[in-house]
């Protein structure tokens, strides 16, 4: 089953929609998104950012981690402050 949303959503009708309604709209919409993405140019510094990343990782300075790894890290240095 497809969900066609209105163009024009209003948070009240967000509210009024089960949430399996809600998940089929993200979905939707992300898909949409997905679709679109040649129309999407990252900022400036994001190829920057990029490059020196593989740069790292590419001598052995960087290493890749879990999604929970990181997540905890970012626990751990938001409790820091």
């Amino acid at each position: 089953m497809t969900l066609r949303c209105p163009i024009a959503m209003s948070a009240s009708t967000i509210e009024k929609m089960s949430w399996d309604e809600k998940l089929r709209a993200a979905e939707e919409l992300w898909e949409s998104l997905g679709r679109t993405e040649a129309r999407l140019e990252s900022p400036s510094w994001h190829k920057e950012a990029l490059r020196k990343t593989v740069a790292r990782y590419d001598s052995g300075e960087e290493e890749p981690i879990s999604w929970d790894a990181a997540n905890e890290r970012n626990e751990i240095s938001l409790r820091r402050g």
